[in-house]
């Protein structure tokens, strides 16, 4: 009787040892689990954070470069090209150290083209080229209205000479299809803000292709509009 006593004892224990053991198990994977999913997350919106910060930084690099190219003002130029230091500062803030050093290889890049701006270098266009290079290849293929901006500001660069129209054509047709496609998919149907945009990008286009002056002042305008509607988002 003693001996049966004994091994319902120890068959006891040994339940409850495994039991204790599973449910360990199962609290410890959980908890892996639940880890591991707060770890995509947060470098989930790291990454988005990084990927916005970087089309910040192109956009008031174009800026610099329609300021130099179009607008012939050193004063814009060297404005945009400081909003692009606070940036790149602010970015690297947020970000570790291999991603810091490339901030700081763009960040040089940028003195150096402000510092050609200062000059009055004829350098300073190929000088803020190379910055958009550098910053446009940190950009990973994401579509957002900061984004649309940028294309809108190549749109209205290439727009300036006649041999260009074609790139510029190219680049409105982008910005349409974001236009068109983002709105159906978040509202399965176009708003009024999104059709007046295309009619304009539409009109725009018609005159690229007759080769007509006013193709620049109409792009100017939708960029101005386009730029009101990052600010309104981030607001």
């Amino acid at each position: 009787m003693k001996k049966r006593n004994i091994i319902i004892t120890i068959i006891i224990v040994i339940v409850v040892v495994i039991s204790s053991i599973a449910l360990w198990y199962n609290i410890s994977n959980k908890s892996k689990l639940t880890n591991e999913v707060e770890e995509n997350i947060v470098g989930l919106k790291t990454d988005l954070d990084n990927q916005v910060d970087m089309m910040r930084i192109n956009i008031v690099l174009l800026k610099a470069k329609l300021a130099i190219q179009i607008e012939k003002s050193q004063y814009n130029a060297e404005q945009e090209l400081d909003k692009a230091l606070m940036y790149i500062s602010d970015a690297k803030s947020k970000v570790g150290k291999s991603s810091n050093k490339i901030l700081n290889e763009l960040k040089q890049l940028v003195i150096k083209a402000k510092e050609s701006v200062i000059k009055g270098s004829s350098e300073a266009k190929d000088d803020i080229d190379a910055s958009i290079f550098k910053t446009e290849s940190m950009i990973k293929n994401t579509k957002s209205e900061i984004n649309v901006e940028a294309t809108l500001l190549k749109a209205r660069l290439a727009a300036v000479s006649e041999n260009t129209y074609d790139s510029a054509y190219k680049y409105l047709e982008e910005a349409k299809r974001w236009y068109k496609h983002n709105n159906y998919r978040a509202l399965k149907t176009m708003d009024s803000t999104s059709q007046e945009m295309i009619k304009k990008i539409n009109e725009a286009q018609k005159y690229l292709k007759e080769k007509k002056d006013e193709a620049g002042v109409l792009i100017s305008d939708i960029l101005l509009k386009a730029s009101e509607l990052v600010k309104d988002d981030d607001q």
